[in-house]
């Protein structure tokens, strides 16, 4: 795991956004069964940890995916079909509606 690429221009991307009125939130993207096998267990708990410091350094909120996706969610070990993307759309609606 490493941090991300650009940190700096991301740190000052979202404290323009804030300085704007605008809240930012990190998103965690659903990982297909196929994919999290493949990453392992320990390698999940550091790369969630390491998100969750990432929002934290950054002072905004993380929106970690719900429970119980399906490798029939994916095309791939990665990526969303359209069945996926409408499901994560529909979670990341309910969620960040529930915080207003």
């Amino acid at each position: 795991l490493h941090p991300p690429c650009q940190g700096d221009r991301l740190a000052r991307a979202v404290a323009r956004a804030k300085v704007q009125g605008t809240r930012v939130t990190l998103l965690m993207p659903p990982r297909s069964p196929y994919g999290q096998a493949r990453l392992g267990a320990a390698q999940e708990r550091e790369l969630t940890a390491e998100t969750r410091r990432l929002a934290d350094r950054l002072g905004i909120d993380l929106l970690v995916p719900s429970a119980g996706w399906s490798d029939g969610d994916f095309v791939d070990h990665a990526h969303l079909n359209a069945q996926g993307r409408a499901r994560f759309l529909r979670d990341i609606d309910v969620r960040l509606g529930a915080r207003e």
